[in-house]
Parts: C-alpha cells; structure tokens; sequence
C-alpha cells in the first residue's frame, strides 16, 4: 500500500453553549489494519477567528501526524522484509 500525505479535514462546530470551534479530522490504521477517524480540537473562533489562522495553528499537528505514519509504515515495512 502506498504511504500518502495526511492532510485532513478542517471544520467549524457549534457547541450547545459557548463559542464555536475549530475541529481538526484525520484517519489512520489501527492495530488491525481499519481505518479509524480521529479528531482533535484546535481552538474557539474567538482564538482562530478565521479559517486561515486555524489552518496555520493546525500545521504542527498535521506534520506530527504525518511523521508518526512515515515512522509506523516503515517500521512495519522493515518487518515484512
């Protein structure tokens, strides 16, 4: 399978009370191989009141993201061989 570049998803939510916020969403294989969602929230509107600005404070999550995948598939990689 080919290693691919996580850049995720971006999104505004509305909470039932309190300001709205920025949710960050990516996938990637458990254990068992299954693609499994993940979300993590980035920060309110009043913090990042722009998409622009949450994408920016996004960058370091997403590139932890990305470095975790490259070190897990090589590693499983190195195993099969």
């Amino acid at each position: 399978m080919r290693l691919r570049y996580q850049r995720g998803c971006l999104r505004c939510i509305q909470r039932k009370s309190g300001p709205d916020c920025w949710e960050f969403l990516w996938r990637e294989n458990d254990v068992a191989g299954k693609r499994v969602r993940r979300t993590a929230v980035i920060g309110t509107v009043e913090q990042y009141p722009t998409k622009d600005l949450a994408q920016a404070a996004v960058n370091g999550l997403r590139m932890c993201i990305n470095e975790d995948r490259i070190a897990s598939e090589s590693s499983a990689f190195q195993l099969r061989t």
